[in-house]
């Protein structure tokens, strides 16, 4: 935190009992700040609930709101806040950061007349009541309406949607850290419709939710106005937690430390093994050749020569013109080719083989050994596997050549292995060196609980509650079970680059923060005033130019010095393209 952000005069004059006593009625002062503060006509209320203005003004009677407005609130820098404001302004409200993402909604038909309930996957519901919508016109809609929903559940969701999560009540920015979203409308043969005035939804929205122990888990209910490009506040969430027979017991900080080490390591054990896939396969595996077969006296030896049209297409993948090269190969490589039956075939009639006049033949390879030989006479035909084979001198010249290929073969695949090894000892280091520094980052976390007493402390993020949010819906659109967020607890002047020292420069950087269920976005340039909380794990991200995911992980912030005023944050870009939201679930774990 910045030194000069706050200045506390320690010789204020103390206030007079008849000061004191002027302002202890804090109701009165909340409805004289109402009565000068507030509009009229309290529709569509846009200002922060009650609850943030009350302590406020209490704080206000007794002369201490200018100094914690200033610690808690400090003016941002005006040279980016402008830029960063002017930019936001110029683009889309709800702007998706990865356009080639499209959203995924569930339908539902129902009876306009008749209403009806939309259940979805998790158990959530919307009850539509009958007559609930109206078209373009303003005319009550008739008949079957698709009814299109989908829910946000966690910063991915929130992320990859591009719904913003800041709320703007008087002048004051916070965050909105949501128990669920829900986005949900209604259509008529392509047409979007609205709800009929004085009509509303009956929403259940279920979530998971982690807090601490004793949050009162008080949440409000918005609605996104898209022309005021803000959050409507619309009133208090009604949230039921649901029992879970199988919950368990909180874990303590030491135990949650080791479970994330232990994270990290797997993690790193699995792309050590996908990256060893991917070296593997940037070289071919050199082809073994096949040895040649003595034919033996006492099998049955065909004397055959194909032509082009005798050979069909094989089971082994082979196409036709594969095929008759790979045969026409054989034949020219060895003069006196005969053809063995294979061993292990009770069903070959060898009398009938020999006695028929077979008017015709085909071929067809099944592996590098074996061929399919198909005998056709006027009346029938015999299958029989056959294989290729050599006799006497043929055999010796044909097995002295496959010794000498087999020791290329041999020394290509030495070769290939040493190349793969280079490459390989590469990636080993890598991950070994990012293990090590897991490790110390682990052993320094331990070390810092133990010294502050916490290890054995139980952590106050990990309860996990099911809930249900139940609230009306007046209007079709995105609905938010939300609670506004104090300013963060750190502030710094942040730049931001690559590894290969390339400077992201009016960049829209993504922040999650693993105790808080939101995504915060602010604009990245050199001089950027970011904020955040030291005390949990964090993870920040840029989409990049390329459509590419620009990360600082959570290890990362530890190393920062709180008490510092800037920080240049070095970004890993994963070259990855992303494809789906698996992508980048997979990318932003943490």
């Amino acid at each position: 935190m910045k030194k000069d952000n706050y200045k506390i005069n320690q010789d204020f004059k103390p206030l007079s009992r008849e000061q004191i006593e002027a302002h202890k009625d804090f109701d009165q002062l909340l409805e004289t700040f109402n009565a000068t503060a507030q509009p009229e006509t309290p529709v569509e209320v846009t200002g922060a609930p009650r609850r943030w203005i009350y302590p406020v003004l209490a704080m206000a009677a007794a002369g201490l709101v200018g100094v914690l407005m200033m610690v808690l609130n400090p003016a941002p820098k005006a040279d980016t806040a402008a830029e960063a404001k002017a930019y936001f302004a110029s683009q889309p409200f709800i702007n998706p950061p990865i356009k080639t993402l499209k959203p995924t909604y569930l339908s539902k038909q129902v009876d306009a007349n008749q209403g009806g309930t939309y259940v979805y996957e998790n158990g959530s519901t919307v009850v539509v009541p009958p007559a609930a919508f109206v078209n373009g016109q303003g005319n009550l809609v008739e008949g079957p309406v698709e009814i299109k929903y989908r829910e946000f559940h966690d910063y991915v969701d929130f992320f990859i949607s591009g719904i913003p999560m800041d709320y703007d009540s008087m002048g004051t920015t916070y965050q909105l850290e949501s128990a669920g979203m829900i986005e949900i409308y209604a259509e008529q043969n392509g047409e979007r419709l609205a709800m009929n005035p004085g009509k509303e939804l009956d929403i259940k929205l279920v979530h998971d939710i982690y807090a601490a122990p004793g949050d009162p888990l008080d949440f409000n209910i918005y609605h996104l106005d898209t022309d005021q490009r803000n959050w409507v506040y619309k009133g208090k969430n009604n949230l039921e937690i649901i029992p879970d027979p199988n919950a368990t017991a909180p874990v303590s900080d030491e135990d949650r430390a080791t479970q994330n080490f232990q994270t990290q390591l797997d993690d790193l054990t699995k792309e050590e093994t996908k990256e060893l896939a991917k070296i593997e396969a940037t070289i071919p595996k050199p082809v073994a050749p096949v040895a040649p077969v003595e034919a033996d006296r006492t099998a049955h030896v065909f004397n055959l020569k194909f032509t082009d049209n005798m050979i069909q297409a094989g089971s082994a993948g082979n196409d036709l013109d594969e095929q008759r090269a790979a045969l026409r190969a054989l034949q020219e490589e060895y003069d006196n080719l005969l053809w063995q039956v294979a061993p292990n075939q009770p069903n070959f009639n060898e009398n009938a083989a020999s006695s028929i006049n077979w008017m015709d033949m085909k071929l067809r390879k099944l592996n590098n050994r074996d061929y399919e030989l198909t005998l056709i006479g006027s009346a029938n035909q015999m299958k029989v596997n056959v294989n290729p084979v050599l006799t006497g001198a043929d055999f010796q010249k044909a097995m002295a050549e496959f010794n000498q290929s087999f020791a290329e073969y041999e020394t290509a695949v030495a070769n290939r292995e040493a190349e793969l090894n280079s490459a390989r000892e590469v990636l080993l280091q890598e991950i070994a060196d990012r293990k090590r520094l897991a490790k110390m980052n682990y052993d320094k976390r331990i070390a810092t609980l133990k010294a502050a007493g916490k290890d054995n402390k139980v952590t106050e993020e990990m309860i996990k509650h099911r809930i249900i949010n139940t609230f009306t819906a007046t209007k079709l659109g995105i609905w938010n079970c939300d609670r506004p967020l104090p300013p963060w607890l750190v502030r710094l002047n942040a730049d931001f680059k690559t590894e290969q020292q390339k400077t992201f420069n009016s960049n829209v950087a993504f922040l999650a923060d693993q105790t808080k269920n939101t995504v915060a976005k602010f604009y990245a340039k050199n001089g950027t005033e970011m904020q955040y909380n030291r005390n949990s794990k964090k993870l920040m991200w840029i989409v990049t130019k390329e459509n590419k995911l620009a990360v600082y992980r959570p290890e990362k912030f530890s190393d920062i010095d709180n008490k510092q005023e800037s920080h240049t944050f070095v970004m890993d870009v994963i070259d990855r393209t992303i494809e789906t939201e698996e992508d980048i679930r997979e990318i932003l774990q943490f």
